[in-house]
């Protein structure tokens, strides 16, 4: 038996502490199964553009797990449809909305549902 399995250390274990790493911690801190499962939440995002020599200001609701990811798909919706770069783009307002505020119609029939399921044809 090796020094590792005498002690109670599995030699897993003792690979990541030469590299030190602190697997123990990630062990024992670890959230219990399920509790990573994050809301969806609905975004108001409002930005402008300028394009021949205008200003164009632009507003779209987004459906996403976060901040960033909101903004990602804001920035790709905008981009891809004006042709535009994200460094073109300039975010003026960023809100958090409540189901019962959303205006896009589909959003908020999404939103409102308890168990949302989306369908596919193949």
């Amino acid at each position: 038996m090796s020094e590792c399995e005498k002690s109670g250390v599995s030699s897993l274990m003792f690979i990541y502490s030469f590299f030190n790493f602190n697997l123990e911690f990630f062990v024992n801190n670890r959230e219990p199964k399920g509790s990573h499962v994050s809301e969806i939440k609905t975004f108001k995002i409002i930005g402008k553009y300028r394009a021949k020599k205008r200003d164009f200001i632009v507003a779209k609701e987004v459906r996403a797990l976060s901040l960033e990811e909101a903004l990602d798909k804001f920035y790709s919706y905008i981009g891809g449809n004006q042709k535009l770069k994200r460094m073109q783009i300039r975010i003026i307002k960023i809100e958090e909305l409540k189901p019962e505020n959303i205006k896009n119609p589909k959003l908020k029939k999404i939103a409102l549902l308890s168990n949302p399921v989306i369908y596919v044809e193949e």
